[in-house]
């Protein structure tokens, strides 16, 4: 049995979406723009190759415990999220759909 992973990721597994206040003031979906983010799934779906990727993560946090073994004083960046400017579905969906073509 497949399980989609982004739920139990997330902590909402087993709970109903519209319990979430953030997701009470959304308009739903026209049939237009759910045809339009099918279309870009399928298009954009194909197999998964971990070579392509690397962990960031991991490889931050081995330096971090790297640096503590040799007892050196850990360096911290903090950066502040960028917010990303608001547009309406529509449009992010026919840009999608453009870059894909």
């Amino acid at each position: 049995m497949l399980m989609d992973p982004l739920p139990v990721l997330l902590g909402i597994r087993g709970k109903n979406p519209s319990n979430f206040a953030e997701l009470k003031d959304l308009p739903e979906a026209k049939e237009q723009e759910l045809s339009m983010m099918t279309k870009i799934v399928d298009k954009m779906t194909k197999d998964l190759d971990l070579r392509l990727y690397h962990d960031g993560y991991k490889e931050r946090i081995e330096a971090l415990i790297a640096s503590k073994m040799k007892r050196e004083v850990a360096k911290v960046k903090e950066e502040k999220p960028k917010k990303p400017v608001a547009e309406s579905m529509m449009a992010a969906l026919r840009e999608m759909a453009e870059s894909l073509k």
